[in-house]
């Protein structure tokens, strides 16, 4: 699990979202508000659901997915029990909440890497 869980700001425009926090920084998931109470996460899927033509007219909170709106987990769930969410609803990050708190994301990305490191490390 990620806890370096960036945020951006609801009332930003998806142009702006897109310039200054996607191509920056090369991540792909966002939290919208702040990880005590989140509002929901934007992904460059949500993004790209978008036509570009409408970016600076919509908000990163008209297009985020809302927290009631997302398969997560808690900070107890096994590491299988997490993958098999991701992998039966095609998902490629999954919230960790505690609490109705946001404590972390674990994406697919990180899973591969542990996977590798752990198989790496077996021989």
């Amino acid at each position: 699990m990620s806890r370096d869980c960036p945020s951006v700001p609801g009332d930003t425009s998806l142009a702006d979202f897109v310039e200054h926090f996607l191509l920056r920084s090369g991540r792909r998931c966002y939290v919208v508000g702040e990880s005590e109470a989140p509002r929901g996460i934007i992904t460059l899927t949500d993004v790209l659901a978008t036509p570009r033509n409408e970016w600076s007219q919509k908000s990163v909170q008209a297009v985020m997915r809302r927290t009631d709106q997302l398969h997560s987990v808690s900070p107890d769930t096994k590491l299988e029990d997490a993958m098999r969410l991701m992998d039966e609803k095609n998902i490629a990050q999954v919230p960790v909440m505690f609490d109705g708190r946001l404590v972390g994301l674990i994406g697919r990305d990180h899973l591969i890497r542990l996977i590798r490191s752990r198989t790496a490390l077996a021989k």
